[in-house]
């Protein structure tokens, strides 16, 4: 989303997601903006329905001299593939409608989406993701994300139990070769 009006649009949607879940602080807006949203490099997608409402949202935070949001939990995770020289994106702000929550086809494709980008234009190495524990096998048996770390609180989402996944991006890129 390069305007910021679709940024809204995406921001709107993540935060009523998280909010009706409570994973966010209720504020008196309807969406919330992060100091990382900030970096000309964040790239956020957006899904719209042909009526152009949004179902899909999904956001990349890469790697810079402030870190990453999951460097709060995870910095002794990340630091290893720092020294590899490993450039990492964190994938955030993944969120869909309601009437989209359970597809597996806007889900992919939002992921495509951030593949395409990462891979190609940002050289990314890795994305990371914070997860709830239970939802770590979903996102290795369906996107191939590997364990990274261990459970801990994640601030971002109220404190909620959070892992830490990642998935190497070449190899994503190898697998997709093969298909």
């Amino acid at each position: 989303v390069g305007d910021l009006l679709g940024r809204e649009k995406a921001y709107r949607l993540a935060y009523a997601v998280y909010a009706a879940q409570g994973l966010a602080q209720v504020h008196h807006s309807e969406w919330v903006v992060r100091a990382f949203d900030s970096n000309p490099a964040t790239f956020t997608v957006l899904a719209e329905d042909p009526q152009g409402r949004p179902v899909g949202t999904i956001s990349l935070y890469f790697d810079s001299p402030l870190g990453l949001p999951c460097d709060r939990g995870y910095r002794q995770d990340l630091e290893p593939l720092r020294r590899q020289g490993r450039y990492a994106a964190e994938v955030t702000r993944l969120a869909m409608a309601d009437s989209h929550r359970h597809s597996k086809k806007l889900l992919v494709g939002l992921f495509n989406a951030i593949s395409v980008h990462a891979r190609r234009i940002a050289r990314a190495d890795d994305f990371l993701i914070e997860v709830h524990p239970r939802h770590a096998e979903f996102y290795a048996r369906l996107l191939s994300f590997e364990r990274l770390g261990g459970e801990c609180a994640c601030a971002h989402v109220q404190g909620a139990p959070a892992v830490l996944l990642r998935l190497d991006l070449g190899l994503q890129a190898e697998v997709i070769r093969q298909i």
